[in-house]
Formats: structure tokens, sequence, C-alpha cells
């Protein structure tokens, strides 16, 4: 009876451990308007998390790659409104070429609410792999995601696109555990950096317009969610928490900010919070990493 009693305890743990929430990566998110600096502090985040010890890796959206992506070529021709890389078109032969070029060129010119329905489908493309890396306990970075693409389509003010239809083809993603939007006080002040002007959407009035639309989006649902001037948590559509991080401070500033904002949303996470469905809130992963209804794919 000796070898079972000392067993026990180790028995004992075994069990307690496997009673604890499953610990799974967080979905970080930066938003904000173009050349606001989400990509030197996403970049930032990413080393922090890694010389604390998180498994962490940075996304970008839309995933232009076609290794990682097939929308990502299109949706590049879009947003560079050229017709192919270089004024090219890769790969393949003398046929293969030719479509290749004029599947680019049309892409340049889509229609806005195609383009739209394009974007979102990159998000898709990119969903079994994010659900797999969260599962695995990766923390996610990302620079971008939904919230830009419902801000960026409405403010085109197209008939029909208002901000409820653009999050519709969404619903269903992972929803990110925060959103932080660097706010950078308008879309003015931005135009003098570097490189400014170089894709589709680098118009300073277009950018106001899409600041807008990222206030309308991001604004606190619940009394009192709002903090004071500078930054502020709110809530983002199904309890996604939200901080809005002056970007106009020197880039450690930011980056405090931003690690103080993401700091809740990392323990949720490595504590077992469930991951949560875009929009509506509703539990999307089982503390077993498998999808509500069904197993994950």
């Amino acid at each position: 009876m000796a070898p079972a009693a000392d067993g026990a305890p180790a028995a004992a743990a075994a069990d307690a451990a496997d009673a604890r929430p499953r610990r799974r990566g967080a979905l970080i998110v930066f938003e904000g308007l173009d050349r606001c600096g989400k990509t030197t502090q996403s970049a930032r985040l990413l080393a922090d998390l890694r010389a604390r010890g998180h498994d962490a890796e940075l996304w970008r959206f839309p995933e232009r790659d076609p290794a990682r992506a097939a929308t990502g070529p299109l949706i590049d021709a879009y947003l560079k409104k050229k017709a192919a890389p270089d004024g090219g078109a890769a790969g393949g032969g003398p046929g293969d070429a030719a479509a290749q070029a004029a599947a680019l060129a049309a892409a340049a010119s889509m229609d806005d609410a195609a383009a739209h329905l394009l974007f979102s489908a990159n998000r898709w493309e990119r969903r079994p792999a994010l659900l797999s890396a969260l599962r695995a306990g990766v923390t996610v970075v990302a620079d971008r995601y939904a919230h830009s693409g419902v801000a960026y389509s409405a403010a085109k003010r197209r008939p029909g696109m208002d901000r409820g239809w653009c999050a519709a083809p969404d619903s269903g993603l992972p929803a990110p555990d925060v959103v932080v939007f660097l706010d950078a006080g308008g879309g003015g002040a931005l135009a003098a950096r570097g490189g400014y002007g170089e894709e589709r959407y680098e118009v300073p009035a277009f950018q106001a317009e899409v600041a807008r639309q990222f206030d309308a989006l991001l604004r606190p649902s619940t009394p009192g969610a709002a903090g004071g001037e500078g930054e502020g948590e709110g809530e983002v559509g199904g309890r996604v928490r939200c901080a809005r991080v002056d970007a106009r401070g020197t880039v450690d500033e930011v980056a405090a900010a931003v690690a103080a904002a993401v700091a809740p949303a990392l323990e949720e996470a490595r504590a077992g919070a469930p991951v949560r469905r875009l929009w509506d809130g509703e539990p999307l992963l089982t503390e077993e990493g498998e999808e509500q209804g069904g197993a994950a794919k």
C-alpha cells in the first residue's frame, strides 16, 4: 500500500492542475489612423512581452502575404492603386501572368462594397490559425483588425454601407481581449510623417472622417465606462475592453501607457477567460479550446 500512498500527492496535484482553467493567449489589437504609430508600438509591445517570458507573435491586417492569405495580393493592389507589384505580374507562364495582371488591375479599381467584403474575407482566412495560436497559449499582437474594416468602409459614406452593414461580415471572428486605440489627435498632423500618401486612404480629409467613425465605434456603451481626458476605457460591442492611449507622447511614454492598458487583458486570458465572439460577446472557445457547438477546426 505504500506506493499508492507515495503517489497520492502527485495524483492530487495532477487533478488540481486539470481543474484549473486552461491558459490561452490574448488577442491584443492596435487601432488608429494611418501613420499614428501602430507599427512602432505593436513591435515594442511584442518585444516587451517576449522579454517577460510570454509566447507572442505580431500579426498585421490585412495579411498581404499570399502564402498566408490568398486575398493578400488583391488587397495590396487595391491599397496601392496599381495593377501589380513593381509594374509586373508575378510567377507562372505567360497565360498565368496575364490572368494575374488582369485580376490585380481589377482589384485596383474595385467597388467599395466588394473591397470591404474582400478585407473581411482576409480576416476569415486567418481565423483558423488565429484560434490555433490562442489555444496554444500564444498572445497575438495585431496591427489592425475588424474595427479598422468598419471605420474605413463606413467613412466612405456610401449608401447602404453604414457601420451595421460593415460590421456584419466579421460576426463570428474571435473578439480582441483589448483594443488599444492610439489617438494622435486627428489626421492633419499625421500627414507630415514620412511616406504619407503612398496608399489609397492616406488623405487628411478622409482620415478625419475615419476618426469620427472610430469615435462612434469605440464609444463606451456603459455609463461611467469612459476615463478622463487622454486615456480611458470603454466597451467595444460585446464586452471588449477598449483603451484609448494618447499617441502624441514619446515612444517610451506611449509604450508605458500601452503596457498598463493591456495588463488586465493578459491576466484575464492567463486565468482562463473564454475567447469571445466578435460584436455579440458570446463565448467562442470553451476552456478546453473547442468552439462552442462543436470541436474546433
